[in-house]
């Protein structure tokens, strides 16, 4: 992808899967999630030539795309014509000729790729997949699962820092852990005295204008608790 293109950045994420079907079901098998920029939806051409897939000019501007398939003890050639290439497409046959299979299935259904249309959907895909937590492994170490293509070419986020009291982080952080356990349905042990969440990042600077709000209202109303053990926490 780095070599067809260079202005791309990337966010990969290596998953263990069990297989639910085929010769190999029960075993885990390697699969990966990336989250990628600056790739066109549709581009033109290039030839390329591999062990079971080439694309090469074809009459009247068009382009004829080969892919080779084991059938059997046989191998067959299906060839199709485009004029345009997509992502989608090029995923699958480069995939294709990596995986090295032979088998149709792998071409047509080893790869899927969705355009995400909004923040809300990177964040949705980002604490579903990127940020699952492993629980079919192969080994004890199956080494690095994760990292970063071209961080250059990625857009990044302005970094806000607010200032908070000790009883305020300890809101902000209990609502926090009800929202990653509605979202993840599942209950995690925290750091008490940090945490770190992937989302909107404007809904927890409001959560923090709320927590202040409440903190001022019952130093008001309930003066007795202004006297009581501030809870854990620090500002940041």
């Amino acid at each position: 992808m780095k070599r067809r293109f260079p202005g791309i950045g990337i966010v990969w994420r290596l998953e263990f899967k069990r297989r639910k079907s085929g010769l190999n079901v029960g075993k885990v098998a390697p699969h990966y999630h990336l989250l990628v920029w600056n790739v066109p939806r549709k581009f033109d051409y290039k030839a390329e030539r591999g062990k079971w897939i080439s694309t090469r000019p074809g009459p009247e501007g068009s382009w004829e795309l080969s892919v080779t398939v084991n059938d059997g003890q046989q191998r067959r050639e299906v060839v199709r014509k485009g004029f345009q290439d997509r992502l989608g497409e090029w995923m699958s046959r480069n995939w294709y000729d990596v995986a090295g299979t032979g088998e149709l299935k792998h071409y047509n259904s080893g790869t899927n790729v969705t355009e995400l249309e909004s923040t809300e959907q990177v964040f949705y895909y980002v604490s579903k997949y990127l940020g699952k937590v492993e629980e079919d492994l192969p080994c004890p170490y199956p080494g690095r699962f994760w990292g970063i293509v071209n961080p250059a070419n990625m857009p990044k986020g302005k970094r806000v820092v607010l200032k908070c009291t000790g009883k305020q982080v300890a809101q902000i952080m209990r609502w926090m852990r009800r929202y990653i356990h509605a979202v993840t349905q599942r209950r995690y042990r925290f750091n008490r005295w940090s945490m770190s969440c992937l989302c909107n990042a404007g809904f927890w600077a409001e959560c923090l204008e709320r927590a202040r709000v409440e903190v001022q209202v019952s130093s008001v109303w309930c003066p007795y608790l202004v006297s009581q053990p501030s809870e854990p926490g620090r500002g940041g």
